[in-house]
């Protein structure tokens, strides 16, 4: 309806270039410039403001699809949402006790290290993790319950690691944003500190913590440690 009556007016005002559909855009597909075309035509407001204009639609490609859309149909902005990672990686829900977060103090944008303590040893097993959402989260650590989670950007690698650490150790999460890397990797009860980690394994070994595998691409800048 608001396209027929945008053509309709056509001619009455100068006519601005807005994206209409090219075919059906199902949820969860990411906007794409083959998904759509540029039709002038003369949308009043406030119906413009909520549409993607020529000059918007930079902004808005790679964004999700959240509502299916006709072929033919206006783009709405609410029928979009921003995509939580960049291209080719992955979010991952990591749920940690606030006590072991940095008291809740983080935030989207924030980079954070990830330590997996078993029983005698500590090791850092990923750093400069980015942190793309904290759920929930008040100001400050007030109002924090204990079901605090991060979403955290990974890929495929770190993310296993980052579950093992979960399902068999516990963790603790510092904020490392500005932080130089670690020098220390691993620490011992005893009090030995270890810069070096075991020969890289074979693809058919099973998979530890800390431990790159031959053939396995490297993790983001600043992810699993090397």
């Amino acid at each position: 309806m608001i396209t027929n009556l945008a053509l309709l007016r056509g001619g009455e005002t100068p006519l601005t270039r807005m994206a209409v559909s090219r075919a059906d855009l199902p949820p969860g597909r990411n906007l794409q410039a083959d998904d759509i075309e540029l039709v002038p035509m003369d949308v009043p407001e406030p119906v413009a403001s909520g549409l993607i204009s020529e000059n918007e639609l930079a902004e808005y490609r790679g964004w999700i699809v959240t509502t299916g859309t006709a072929s033919g149909s206006l783009l709405s902005k609410a029928d979009l949402r921003a995509p939580l990672t960049t291209s080719g990686f992955r979010a991952m829900s990591f749920p940690v006790d606030v006590e072991h977060a940095t008291g809740g103090d983080l935030v989207p944008g924030d980079l954070v290290d990830v330590i997996r303590v078993d029983e005698e040893k500590a090791s850092f097993v990923a750093t400069g993790v980015p942190v793309l959402d904290v759920p929930g989260q008040s100001e400050g650590a007030l109002g924090l319950s204990d079901s605090f989670f991060l979403v955290l950007e990974v890929d495929d690698r770190t993310a296993l690691i980052l579950a093992l650490a979960l399902a068999n150790a516990e963790v603790e999460v510092l904020r490392s944003t500005g932080a130089s890397s670690p020098t220390v990797r691993v620490l011992q009860e005893e009090g030995t500190l270890s810069g070096e980690l075991p020969a890289p394994l074979s693809a058919d070994d099973p998979v530890l913590p800390g431990v790159p595998v031959s053939g396995v691409s490297p993790p983001i800048e600043g992810g699993l440690l090397p």
